[in-house]
């Protein structure tokens, strides 16, 4: 039987916890993509141009819209986590491997769809 175990954080905690780490998971890979353009030839300007929103290619706007869907992502993922850690299963005494596993499903759906 599993059994609820009290952790003593609200939602409101692991989504601002999630938010932070959001965020700088985010930035980390904005440093790969951003170097990895590089590698490429392209510029950091226009690397960062691709993520803007509205398509305009500005630099600036793509990259505060990469971190703001970062952060929602993260925002879903400590809320998630947070509820599963309080679980007595692998998931919750091994979180960090869900959050490498929601990282590249993340990844990959941006790769394929986006």
């Amino acid at each position: 039987m599993v059994q609820r175990v009290q952790t003593g954080e609200g939602v409101g905690e692991t989504a601002v916890d999630g938010l932070l780490a959001g965020l700088a998971a985010g930035a980390v890979m904005m440093l790969f993509l951003l170097g990895a353009g590089l590698l490429g030839g392209t510029a950091v300007a226009t690397t960062l141009g691709y993520f803007d929103p509205a398509q305009g290619e500005n630099w600036l706007n793509g990259l505060l819209g990469h971190l703001a869907v970062s952060g929602v992502y993260g925002v879903v993922f400590g809320v998630v986590r947070g509820w599963l850690a309080g679980w007595k299963t692998a998931v919750g005494r091994h979180s960090w491997l869900l959050g490498v596993v929601y990282g590249v499903v993340l990844w990959a759906a941006a790769v394929l769809f986006l």
